[in-house]
């Protein structure tokens, strides 16, 4: 795949290691997390959730697991 391959994924991985080691080291020292605002933690749960089309996923158990 050669070297730019492998930049590419370490573009990725690299940046999210280190925001998560600083959260962690904030929780930990604090016991709480400041680096996101409440709307941007909210925008951000958003977008995962459309990325990963979870209302899909909720109707599919609606209509297989709930009771009706």
């Amino acid at each position: 795949m050669g070297y730019v391959a492998i930049i590419d994924a370490q573009v990725m991985i690299l940046p999210g290691f280190v925001a998560q080691q600083r959260m962690l080291k904030e929780l930990r020292s604090t016991g709480t997390f400041t680096g996101l605002t409440g709307e941007e933690t909210i925008r951000a749960r958003k977008d995962i959730e459309d990325l990963i089309h979870l209302e899909e996923y909720y109707e599919i158990e609606r209509q297989t697991v709930e009771s009706r």
